[in-house]
């Protein structure tokens, strides 16, 4: 046997039609953003890949030109250290200000 979609008698083939446009737009409506959301979640993430490798180079350089930095100011007090005995304290704190602003 088959089974016959029976429709409230009271609903007119304009209804219907209506109807039926509504589904086929919607349903055409959520296949287009789920295409348009898979296609944009993955070039957002490839996005977001290269800005953080990015931030992560610029880490890098900064930390090497501060470590660079720290290493050169630490040779100038090493050096300043083994004036000591020549210099007075008020002269060693003088050139080891000049070579913080020089920086």
């Amino acid at each position: 046997m088959k089974k016959v979609v029976r429709l409230p008698q009271n609903w007119s083939i304009k209804t219907i039609v209506t109807i039926a446009i509504a589904v086929v737009s919607i349903s055409f409506t959520l296949i287009i953003a789920a295409i348009l959301y898979s296609e944009f979640s993955s070039t957002i993430k490839e996005n977001a890949t290269v800005s953080t490798r990015e931030i992560v180079r610029q880490v890098n350089a900064n930390l090497n030109y501060y470590i660079n930095d720290i290493v050169t100011i630490s040779g100038y007090a090493r050096d300043l250290s083994k004036q000591t005995n020549e210099l007075g304290k008020e002269q060693i704190e003088d050139k080891l200000t000049a070579i913080l602003e020089s920086r």
